[in-house]
């Protein structure tokens, strides 16, 4: 099955302005490419490519997650992350951010993982995570996926989906171990934005 998400309806209060992104114009998630680039959340893989069709790696969710706290008004804890592998990592900082709000524990208690690719089970628990540090509560009403009864993250899947974060890769799979695409992440980020904005700032 082809991992596909369908483009968000409405914008939702999303910036419009254009962006310096040459490679978006094809991408079903373009005007969310250009929501999260005008709210600061990405900068692209390059001044003027976003790189829609590649995967999203585990220092890049970090950075994502970290930049859209900060963009609602939160502060990032100062602990630092005990991870041994993130030194070098770009989003080293953003890494120990949500390692601090309790959004990741990394893929052992001393490696993070920062250059693995993030799958969707993995975004799911991230990302709802990411909703219960800003207070928001989940709906435990079981999505109509039939692909997530074995998942770790299929509580997070349920939340995601009721959430209206995300609709699954047809309306009955929702491909948990399929990777994460950066057009699909724009599309997460945005639509998680939309409905996060209306709590108001995160707890300190």
């Amino acid at each position: 099955v082809t991992p596909t998400e369908t483009a968000t309806p409405g914008q939702g209060g999303c910036p419009t302005a254009s962006t310096p992104l040459a490679d978006i114009d094809a991408s079903f998630a373009r005007a969310d490419i250009i929501c999260i680039y005008n709210l600061g959340i990405t900068g692209g893989i390059t001044p003027t490519l976003y790189g829609p069709g590649e995967s999203v790696t585990r220092e890049q969710m970090a950075a994502f997650l970290a930049r859209l706290w900060r963009v609602l008004g939160g502060n990032c804890p100062s602990t630092p992350a005990p991870f041994i592998d993130i030194s070098t990592s770009f989003a080293a900082a953003d890494v120990g951010c949500i390692y601090g709000l309790g959004i990741t524990g990394g893929v052992t208690a001393s490696f993070y993982g920062p250059g693995g690719d993030v799958t969707r089970e993995q975004m799911a628990a991230f990302l709802a995570r990411f909703w219960r540090s800003l207070g928001g509560v989940c709906s435990a009403a079981p999505a109509p996926l039939t692909d997530i009864s074995t998942s770790f993250a299929r509580a997070d899947i349920d939340c995601i989906y009721n959430l209206g974060v995300t609709g699954g890769i047809t309306d009955a799979l929702y491909g948990p171990r399929l990777q994460v695409t950066r057009e699909q992440m724009a599309a997460f980020l945005a639509r998680l934005w939309r409905i996060a904005v209306p709590l108001g700032t995160p707890p300190p």
